[in-house]
């Protein structure tokens, strides 16, 4: 229920998403959630990826990786 009253209802997939994301947790990893429309920079981009900047950029320019703007 949000704040105003009204009811929401969650995907089915949403426990199983909370299962990895907890069981990833224990296990050490490290987790982003982002939205789907975010703009990132390249450096933020790289950061959530575990990558260098460089490193992204090159994907790109070889297209295995799409950047917009």
């Amino acid at each position: 229920m949000s704040a105003d009253g009204s009811a929401h209802s969650f995907p089915q997939s949403l426990p199983e998403f909370f299962t990895k994301l907890t069981d990833g947790l224990r296990e050490g990893q490290s987790n982003a959630i982002i939205q789907d429309d975010a703009q990132l920079t390249t450096v933020e981009g790289a950061r959530i990826l575990g990558i260098s900047r460089l490193f992204l950029i090159k994907l790109h320019e070889h297209g295995r990786l799409r950047i917009t703007s």
